[in-house]
């Protein structure tokens, strides 16, 4: 779990009013009983000040290859910001970025997807990515591809509701992909319709 709102060297109109808070409350239903039942030991918890660089390279390249087995589920969730620089490569942004610096500070993306495809053995994972420019993950991510990726599914897979445009949407001429727009929203802890 990585769930930054605060960041220490961005501007205040840059921070983000619910990122930890959501990381909470996905770490609380991971180790449920009644959601995840995943022991707390298990899960490593990076929020705010925490999610450094440093850190976020530690937990995914060195603590989760070394801790999971092929038989173990693993869910990694960052919610936080997430960034492209000017040759279209895709960073998510650690607590300590400095954005003069993009390449060296912020956490790569494509790195993400390799180690997280490659290294990470268990057979059963989930990666979930709240953060703009997530489809960076991998270098294949183009309109054509994801447009190929969804050929022969059902026209209404991934409907978007046609009162509500997708909001920075990945669009090929057949699908929208990472909508933001959705009927029920996660806002100040509590989930709530949309009026």
């Amino acid at each position: 779990m990585i769930g930054i709102s605060t960041y220490k060297n961005l501007a205040p109109a840059n921070n983000l009013a619910f990122a930890e808070k959501d990381a909470e409350n996905f770490y609380r239903a991971l180790i449920s009983k009644e959601a995840g039942n995943i022991e707390f030991e298990n899960v490593r918890e990076l929020i705010g000040p925490q999610a450094t660089l440093e850190n976020i390279r530690d937990a995914l390249e060195v603590w989760l290859p070394s801790h999971a087995q092929e038989t173990d589920r693993v869910v990694v969730y960052f919610v936080g910001h997430g960034v492209a620089d000017q040759d279209g490569r895709g960073y998510l942004v650690p607590y300590d970025v400095d954005s003069q610096r993009l390449a060296e500070t912020g956490y790569p993306m494509q790195r993400l997807g390799e180690v997280f495809s490659k290294n990470v053995k268990a057979r059963w994972k989930i990666l979930v990515l709240d953060a703009c420019h997530s489809g960076k993950v991998t270098v294949d991510t183009t309109p054509s591809r994801v447009n190929e990726s969804l050929r022969g599914c059902r026209r209404d897979f991934l409907p978007s509701p046609p009162a509500a445009p997708p909001n920075r949407a990945l669009r090929t001429r057949n699908w929208a992909v990472g909508t933001a727009y959705s009927p029920i929203s996660w806002s100040g802890g509590g989930w709530e319709k949309r009026m």
